[in-house]
């Protein structure tokens, strides 16, 4: 629900109690409380002068998973066609030119990097000593990852350097440090747990703020990541959606103008810097151009190598692939402050200036 002006939450909860409902999520930084109630309660819970308006909590759910080729994991594909090319974490840092900025001393160091999803792995020899806080936000019983989603995205954005199966990989900004919000156990969540676990991270002192999951508009989403921007000043990044070709595809958070949202092309297959079938396309809302970037995230035909639970490697493609991507390259651009330009390590892949494929 959304609290009525000049409500205070503390006041709107104890409504709600009364009616029995029970508070799951009650926001810090907005006029928000997310809630289990009877059905035969809403009228009630809509007459109360405390609740502004109601809405039904819906679900997000994670934007890339394992293909067909990948090395000891069971994770069935999300989006089916066959693999022709793989490359790996390294290929793909190389790719956006991180490489540019380490060479001149910059590596994501003093940078904390908030990762929603689900989980880590932290025993990974890309993640060990990488996480410097932590939190539960599932059903499940800790921040592990048991879905090899969250693992794969943590190792891309910083994960330390590793000599893996399939040779040598490194994440984005390597000297950045991780928070772990978990809010998936699976797939798919309830938008409170995910945005009380957003919200969390936000307030740990996140200056970046990495979302591989997607969803379905949400008024109370969106002014969450309003806030978020305006009050704490991390930078919300976001996947696309795995909704494309069509136009005004785009999924939530990153259809949002206070959210980077990041589409993902391909480093060799169909071709160089080919707009995944897959990626969602904008216009956003009231027709602003989406995606904002693009980056490797893997297409129809490619996956992308990186780490996964048990000291192992998985291939992935989706646009939650190309979304760490670019929260390691804004943490780069951080630790190297106002000397350097984002395009040292962007370029402009499609027609001059903005447009709803590629950003």
């Amino acid at each position: 629900i959304q609290v009525a002006p000049g409500v205070s939450l503390a006041g709107a909860e104890a409504s709600v109690s009364a009616l029995g409902g029970i508070v799951d999520f009650r926001s810090e930084l907005t006029n928000q409380l997310s809630l289990t109630i009877d059905d035969s309660q809403l009228p009630a819970l809509a007459s109360l002068g405390t609740v502004l308006r109601i809405f039904h909590v819906p679900q997000g759910t994670i934007l890339g998973h394992a293909t067909g080729h990948r090395t000891h994991v069971g994770i069935q594909p999300f989006i089916t066609g066959l693999v022709s090319v793989s490359v790996t974490l390294e290929e793909v840092v190389n790719y956006v030119g991180a490489p540019k900025l380490w060479d001149r001393g910059f590596r994501g160091g003093g940078v904390k990097i908030g990762l929603i999803d689900t989980g880590m792995d932290e025993s990974h020899p890309m993640l060990e000593g990488k996480v410097v806080a932590r939190k539960n936000f599932t059903p499940g019983p800790d921040t592990m990852d048991r879905n090899g989603h969250g693992t794969w995205v943590a190792s891309s954005v910083a994960g330390k350097e590793w000599m893996s199966p399939v040779g040598l990989l490194i994440g984005v900004a390597p000297d950045a440090v991780l928070v772990n919000a978990k809010a998936f156990e699976g797939d798919a969540a309830d938008y409170d747990g995910i945005m009380a676990a957003l919200e969390w991270a936000a307030l740990e002192g996140c200056q970046v703020l990495s979302n591989s999951w997607g969803g379905e508009d949400y008024p109370p989403l969106q002014d969450l990541v309003r806030a978020i921007r305006n009050k704490t000043g991390a930078i919300v990044v976001a996947a696309a959606g795995n909704s494309g070709p069509g136009a005004g595809s785009m999924q939530y958070p990153g259809g949002y103008s206070d959210v980077i949202a990041v589409g993902s092309i391909g480093t060799a297959a169909p071709s160089q810097d080919a707009v995944a079938g897959f990626s969602s396309r904008g216009p956003g809302p009231g027709g602003i151009v989406k995606p904002d970037l693009v980056a490797p995230g893997g297409t129809e035909e490619e996956c992308i190598y990186a780490a996964i639970p048990g000291d192992d490697v998985g291939c992935y493609r989706g646009t939650s692939m190309a979304t760490p991507l670019v929260a390691g390259g804004i943490a780069l651009l951080l630790s190297a402050g106002s000397g350097v330009e984002p395009r040292a390590i962007a370029r402009d892949i499609g027609p001059p200036g903005p447009d709803n494929d590629s950003g």
